[in-house]
């Protein structure tokens, strides 16, 4: 599922993003996926191995998932127990 976030990453830092995936390889997206979900699974990721792109991501978890999570922890303990109580 993809989620649209407005104004998270400035127009030059989306540059950089676009260039380092364009520049980047890309390995078959079966390797990340579990023994069940490898089967269906159809899509290429970007290869986390490739420097450039480490480097984009590292600096993206950063920047935008680390100060995000701290605000979304709410939300994740909910899910949470959500779950926990349906599968109850």
């Amino acid at each position: 599922m993809l989620i649209h976030i407005s104004a998270v990453l400035t127009p030059d830092e989306v540059k950089a993003c676009r260039a380092a995936l364009e520049a980047g390889r890309w390995i078959d997206g079966r390797g990340s996926a579990g023994h069940m979900a490898a089967t269906a699974k159809d899509n290429h990721e970007a290869d986390l191995t490739d420097p450039a792109v480490r480097a984009r991501y590292d600096e993206l978890y950063r920047s935008v998932y680390r100060p995000m999570y701290g605000r979304l922890q709410p939300l994740y303990r909910e899910l949470r127990r959500i779950t926990a109580e349906r599968d109850a």
